[in-house]
Parts: C-alpha cells; structure tokens; sequence
C-alpha cells in the first residue's frame, strides 16, 4: 500500500488509520493497536519513499553567512493595549543573518481592499451588502471604493468624495444629508421626511438651531420657500472662501437661481 501511494495523489494516499481498518475488517485482526500500526506506518513511509529514490530524509544543511550580505524578514500582527483600548497593530521584524541581532518595528496602519460599485438610484454604493452615501451627481456611475478594517472611503479619480465608518452588519445603511442637498433644492417637498435628515438630528448635526429657525421662516415665508432657502443654507455651510465658491456653484447646478437666499438667515 505504501509503495502504491508514491504515485498517488495526496488525497488518495492511505492514512495510517486506512491501513490500521485494512486487517480489522478483513482479517480479523481485533489485537492489533492503532498506536502500534501508526508509529510501523511513519518509520515504513520514509523507507519506502527512500528506497524508490524519492526523496532523502530530514536533514539540515550548515550555512555561512557574510556579514551584511543577507537578512531574513518577517510581518504579523499583534495586540498592545493604547489608551486602554486592545488595539490590533503590525509587527515588523528583520534578522541579520550574520550576527543574530535584530530590528523589530510596530506601526498602525493596516491594508484595504478597492472595490468598484456602480452608485444606484438612491446615490448609494453596496459594499460588502452595506449601502454608503455618495454625492446625487454619482448617481449612476461607477467609482472607486477602498474599505479598511474600520472606514470606508470613495474616490472620484485620486480625491475622496466621501469617506464613512464601516458597518459591521448586513443590509445597513449610512446616508449622509449632505450628499443629497442638489437633489433635494430640486424637490424641497422630499427634504421634512429625509432618512438623512433624521440621521442628522439624532447625530446632533441638525442642531436645535436650524430647527428653530427652520420654524420661523416656514411662518414667515412659506414651506417651499423657506425649505429651499434652508438648504441653500446647508450648501454654504462651510466658512472659508474656497468652499462658499464651491457651495455656490453646487446650489446654481441644482436650482440655476439663488434667489432664495434673499431670505434673511440668523441665529
């Protein structure tokens, strides 16, 4: 049987407890022990394989080396505790091989995995069965994602145009209000009942403050009117000039007017 194997597949050699069942069942062969057909088995093995000029036994081979001509290198990671938080980190290790000494490194980074989706009619992509905001002009398009252990980022050539933290389950959602603003400066009517605007109010992004203003002008101006103006609002919500320019632009795209700006804003 051994002799047999040499040429068989690995999976279809026979195992030490094969050939222990082999005389049990067919010769009757009750008073034989496994343990003793196990170790015959591994000493039989290599003799067999030898004989057949398959291959040598276990053996090592001396080596020299020269002194800084050859190093080995390893990774891994482990487990250090940072701020009282088990956080998984990645160990760099290399041995010179002359001298025995060694360099060890611990970084926290760890590696991603780009995907490709297409963004739906909902201006979501699906990762890992995960649905991710992106910007409404996405919508129908396809664009680059890289998921890591924890965040989620996607990429519109080399800028990132959205980033999320990961959902650890399945079928959840993350949507962001912001992403669907020129969407919603279309249709104002849509905004009151946003799953992303709820998001917002329960984060605390929505602040009590728009609400109340939200609440006044709506008295003041009307629910269409002042809905729109709100989002404008929300576009121009960053400060610095570069931003606003950008707001601007994304708010004459969505609407072709900003008239509805006229509406006073303040806190």
């Amino acid at each position: 049987m051994l002799r047999a194997d040499l040429g068989a597949p690995p999976r279809q050699r026979y195992t030490a407890q094969r050939i222990f069942d082999r005389p049990a069942e067919g010769h009757g062969a009750d008073d034989i022990s496994y343990s003793v057909v196990r170790l015959d088995v591994k000493d039989r093995r290599k003799e067999v394989r030898w004989q057949a000029g398959v291959g040598p036994g276990t053996m090592f081979a001396p080596q020299t080396h020269l002194p800084g001509a050859e190093a080995e290198v390893d990774f891994g990671d482990v487990h250090v505790m940072l701020a009282d938080v088990t956080t998984r980190v990645y160990l760099f290790s290399m041995r010179l091989s002359y001298s025995g000494k060694a360099v060890h490194r611990v970084e926290v980074f760890e590696t991603g995995r780009w995907f490709t989706p297409w963004a739906n009619r909902f201006g979501q992509v699906i990762v890992r069965c995960n649905s991710y905001s992106v910007p409404v002009r996405f919508i129908g398009r396809q664009r680059r994602v890289l998921l890591y252990a924890n965040d989620l980022f996607v990429c519109d050539g080399r800028t990132v145009v959205a980033h999320h933290e990961r959902l650890s389950g399945r079928g959840e959602s993350r949507p962001v209000l912001d992403h669907s603003l020129e969407a919603l400066l279309r249709r104002p009517d849509a905004f009151p009942g946003a799953t992303a605007l709820e998001q917002d109010k329960a984060t605390g992004k929505f602040t009590p403050v728009h609400e109340a203003w939200w609440t006044a002008a709506r008295a003041a101006h009307g629910e269409a009117a002042d809905t729109r103006a709100l989002i404008e609002v929300l576009l121009l919500a960053e400060c610095d000039d570069r931003a606003r320019r950008r707001s601007e632009r994304r708010i004459k795209i969505a609407s072709g007017t900003t008239g509805a700006l006229s509406c006073c804003f303040r806190f």
